[in-house]
């Protein structure tokens, strides 16, 4: 299957949160309270800043991803004390899924991320 494509727009120095109901062909919702992780990578462009979800040595800012059972299943949030340090003006980003059981990651959403910078 493949990514859906979602652009998104964060504004930067307020909190970006994004609900997603992850369904399966039935329309039924996944329960990814257990044996689920999720990731979301923000990439400028090549070779520049990597924001992400993960606590490694790379990242620079905090997305929180929190998975559940019912809906909303999958939530995305960035504090806004992480998007007022965002610089870039257009980026990319990537949502996995991985299905800790099974070691299978699957590309759930990606597209163009937009820095609104106010005024």
């Amino acid at each position: 299957m493949s990514a859906g494509t979602y652009n998104i727009e964060i504004e930067k120095g307020a909190t970006f949160s994004l609900d997603i109901d992850y369904k399966d062909s039935n329309s039924a919702l996944y329960d990814l309270s257990s044996n689920y992780s999720a990731k979301m990578y923000i990439k400028a462009n090549y070779g520049g800043d990597l924001y992400d979800s993960n606590d490694g040595s790379e990242s620079i800012n905090n997305i929180v991803i929190t998975l559940a059972s019912t809906s909303p299943n999958l939530k995305i949030k960035i504090p806004h004390t992480s998007t007022d340090t965002y610089t870039f003006e257009s980026a990319e980003y990537v949502l996995e899924l991985t299905n800790t059981v099974g070691n299978e990651v699957t590309r759930l959403l990606q597209g163009d991320v937009t820095l609104d910078f106010g005024v």
